[in-house]
């Protein structure tokens, strides 16, 4: 959240130090909600987002966000709407400074998240053959969601020990 602007100390006062606040939550909240909704959302049956107030380390280069354990929303919503224009998303609104994030794309969030480095197996859980092909691919399928696809190295089987990983396969080049 953004700092709430301060009344200026009275000058006679010589023990007046003003204090910084950060906008309440529920106010950033509100804000965000009339950003999202219906410019990246529409105001349709099924189509929603949710935000939730968490702790975050951030630790990269803008030096406008402070450093250390510090309080953000985290919005999320489905990957089929579009972002927040860039303007809002750079210098932010009334009650927020920024939107981190935003302009990351889909497969990078993905990837990250499910902690995806380099080759290695994975599971997938409920495929769903998808009727004619988009790609190259010989086998094609859709799951229900990004958590049906999992590493196998962090996967575990009923009896609660780690699934055995085969070795990766040999890389050829041509």
């Amino acid at each position: 959240p953004r700092l709430k602007p301060t009344e200026p100390c009275n000058t006679n006062n010589d023990n007046c130090s003003p204090q910084q606040e950060r906008y309440p939550m529920g106010e950033v909240y509100n804000e965000l909600k009339s950003v999202i909704t219906p410019a990246c959302i529409p105001k349709t049956v099924g189509s929603n987002w949710g935000a939730k107030p968490v702790d975050r380390d951030y630790a990269f280069e803008d030096p406008s966000i402070p450093r250390g354990k510090n309080k953000y929303l985290k919005v999320v919503y489905d990957a089929k709407y579009p972002v927040p224009d860039r303007d809002i998303c750079i210098h932010g609104g009334t009650t927020f400074e920024k939107i981190l994030g935003a302009q990351a794309p889909t497969l990078e969030n993905f990837l990250i998240k499910r902690k995806f480095m380099g080759p290695g197996w994975v599971r997938v859980y409920n495929p769903k053959c998808i009727g004619g092909s988009i790609s190259w691919c010989k086998w094609e399928c859709t799951v229900d969601g990004p958590k049906s696809i999992q590493r196998l190295d962090l996967v575990s089987s009923l009896n609660g020990e780690k699934v055995k990983v085969p070795p990766a396969p040999p890389l050829s080049s041509v």
